[in-house]
């Protein structure tokens, strides 16, 4: 697939009813499905391996602005996704094993290192056993250009304090997430929108 470069969307679907459910097997099969660099649009859904190949987040995929990975219920840590520097939206649902989102998820833990420079709308849904989202500190901001935050369906979150993190936010979805002290004075303003669907 590598060789495919006129592809630039792209959706790899596994069926939950497949009799082709061995990890490894699949892990291999990803692995080798590598796409081009051009590759702008990207969704993986319903894959059983427990990890995610290594090219998914290399920044050597810097025109990817749409990723969607769905229902990936036996990986247990999100891929470096922080280095794709063109992503726009990216849509992360039923990812039932992952409890931790850290410094693997970024991509880097340099100070300087300034991860999803492009991200505009981060969507998480439907991650039962999330319990804990580490924000990488140093001088990086974080998330700069993100506009709509949606976290839906993530009963054992807890956000807390997260305002000053998303400098760039007007629009915040949440629904089944406990906050706590989440929204500042200037979250009140008629430009941010909140939404508790």
């Amino acid at each position: 697939m590598k060789m495919k470069e006129q592809i630039d969307e792209l959706a790899l679907e596994w069926d939950y009813g497949s009799s082709f459910s061995d990890s490894q097997i699949q892990s291999v099969v990803l692995e080798h499905l590598q796409p081009s660099t051009n590759l702008k649009s990207l969704t993986i859904e319903g894959y059983r391996g427990i990890s995610f190949p290594n090219w998914l987040g290399d920044s050597l995929f810097g025109n990817m602005v749409y990723l969607k990975i769905s229902n990936c219920d036996d990986c247990l840590w999100l891929p470096p996704l922080g280095q794709l520097r063109s992503l726009k939206e990216l849509i992360i649902e039923g990812m039932q094993s992952v409890e931790t989102i850290g410094i693997e998820f970024y991509g880097s833990d340099c100070s300087s290192f300034q991860p999803f420079p492009s991200l505009e709308t981060l969507h998480f849904e439907d991650m039962q056993e999330w319990e804990e989202w580490n924000l990488i500190g140093g001088t990086a901001t974080q998330f700069p250009s993100l506009k709509t935050l949606s976290l839906s369906k993530c009963p054992k979150l807890r956000v807390g304090n997260i305002a000053d993190k998303f400098s760039s936010l007007t629009e915040l979805n949440h629904r089944r997430v406990s906050f706590s002290d989440v929204f500042p004075n200037r979250w009140s303003t008629k430009n941010f929108e909140i939404s508790h669907n």
